[in-house]
């Protein structure tokens, strides 16, 4: 496997390759819907290893095209998948990078094409200027309240900037989710008064000589939608410090390779070490509810949202 990487990153070359690219004309409107919601979260960012999300693809048949495809799906995303395939076609030779953290979603059945990754971040020191930012959304408040979460957040004599635009609804649904912004507005004011300055939304532009400066606190790292975002993306790419980072869970000495992706953070991929019948239960679970396999389904948004609360209080 080390080898067949190796060789596909040493004779990579950009013009001779297709990279995925959200493509509007294809997608569903439900699909649309995520997409919107989670931008810029969701925009594409450049990867050897075709880093992409589920909904990009129609099947296994157009991922059958590329030899590696990175997921930058959350859980939902991790779960939909394997739930759609519990075992993949017989010639399908794609290797599929998951995110560790959700290697427990990852069946038997797929040994022989998954591997697990994780994004590394070195800079560890505190910039001058913080920037909180993700999505005022209720899945990103299942582990953690907002005053929780900023309760490590930046020292209270920093610059502080927000970047939490505040979205429609996910299918529609009844629920007035803007009390989730409401509450992080609240903590973030009491905990920094009213000189936060506040960004409705991303121009790289403006930001693409700034990364160094900022210390990056994500509201989102439970994951449920997203794992790898082009937010922090960009800026660790620019020297930027990932404060809230996650805990690393694949050591150097475990891993298979150690992909660069800039000079300040890398790709750590290593083999899956064990198996479980944690998604062959859950897609039990799901036909016996009579809950659909579809991505942008409300029904299976919730059935997913309740899995993954009992999924991070196990973890």
């Amino acid at each position: 496997m080390l080898q067949r990487i190796n060789d596909h990153l040493e004779n990579f070359k950009r013009p001779d390759i297709v990279i995925k690219r959200w493509q509007e004309n294809g997608m569903s409107q439900g699909s649309k819907e995520i997409y919107w919601r989670y931008m810029p979260m969701m925009e594409s960012y450049f990867s050897e290893l075709n880093a992409s999300f589920v909904l990009e693809y129609q099947g296994l048949t157009s991922m059958s095209t590329y030899p590696f495809i990175t997921l930058r799906d959350g859980y939902m995303g991790i779960l939909y998948f394997f739930l759609k395939n519990p075992k993949p076609p017989k010639l399908f030779s794609t290797q599929i990078l998951v995110p560790a953290k959700f290697e427990k979603l990852i069946p038997k059945t797929w040994k022989e094409n998954v591997l697990v990754y994780e994004m590394i971040y070195d800079k560890t020191e505190e910039a001058k200027k913080g920037l909180f930012y993700g999505l005022p959304a209720k899945e990103n408040f299942v582990v953690n309240t907002a005053k929780e979460k900023l309760g490590n957040a930046f020292s209270k004599n920093m610059e502080i900037h927000s970047l939490v635009p505040c979205r429609d609804r996910l299918f529609n649904q009844n629920e007035n989710e803007q009390i989730y912004y409401h509450d992080f507005a609240k903590e973030l004011y009491k905990k920094y008064g009213f000189d936060v300055t506040i960004h409705s939304e991303f121009k790289p532009m403006e930001w693409s000589s700034a990364g160094s400066q900022y210390s990056l606190f994500n509201l989102d790292t439970d994951n449920f939608l997203v794992y790898s975002d082009y937010v922090t993306f960009f800026f660790c790419s620019r020297g930027a410090t990932y404060l809230n980072r996650p805990k690393e869970l694949i050591k150097k000495k475990d891993a298979l390779s150690e992909i660069r992706l800039s000079m300040y953070h890398s790709m750590r991929i290593k083999e899956v070490n064990e198996f479980s019948n944690y998604s062959t239960n859950l897609l039990i679970k799901a036909k016996l509810n009579s809950i659909p396999t579809l991505f942008h389904n409300l029904t299976f948004y919730r059935f997913a949202l309740e899995e993954f609360k009992a999924f991070c209080k196990n973890d």
